[in-house]
């Protein structure tokens, strides 16, 4: 847990009593943002900054690549005191307007019989064509996903 100074332990503390006497004086509403306000405030201030477990083979390649980032996965990290989970992320994911994406689906037979989907983004009319060297971002969806995923959806635009 990160630290606080005296200074903002007065400051938590100055707001619920400010919250105390707003409730003896009859103001529900100044109660109420009150509240919130000190909720917001705790949350902020007690936001934990954990390392990210990192679960992988010691193969050389890994080693070389853990090395390459070592100045990114040796920082803590603070989430977002709106998504503090990953769960909390999760339903806001939902609650979030989508976009539409016009695509073009191709059926591909593997060769011990299965088959999956590859939708392919379809050209604006407004824009150029693609150069024939142009490189294809492949998108991977989780095991029960689909291309109508928000992460997918948003990779294409």
């Amino acid at each position: 847990m990160s630290g606080i100074g005296s200074g903002a332990l007065d400051r938590i503390l100055s707001r619920v009593r400010a919250l105390t006497n707003a409730r003896r004086t009859g103001g529900k509403e100044k109660a109420a943002a009150a509240s919130v306000v000190a909720l917001v405030y705790l949350a902020v201030v007690f936001r934990q900054g954990k390392r990210p477990k990192l679960v992988c083979r010691r193969s050389g390649h890994n080693v070389r690549v853990l090395r390459a980032l070592a100045g990114v996965v040796d920082r803590p990290y603070y989430p977002s005191w709106l998504t503090p989970n990953a769960h909390v992320n999760c339903l806001l994911g939902y609650a979030k307007r989508g976009i539409t994406v016009s695509k073009t689906r191709e059926l591909i037979r593997c060769w011990d019989g299965g088959t999956f989907a590859m939708d392919w983004r379809n050209r604006d009319r407004d824009q150029p064509d693609l150069p024939a060297d142009a490189p294809t971002l492949l998108v991977i969806h989780g095991l029960n996903g689909h291309s109508e995923e928000a992460c997918v959806l948003y990779s294409m635009v």
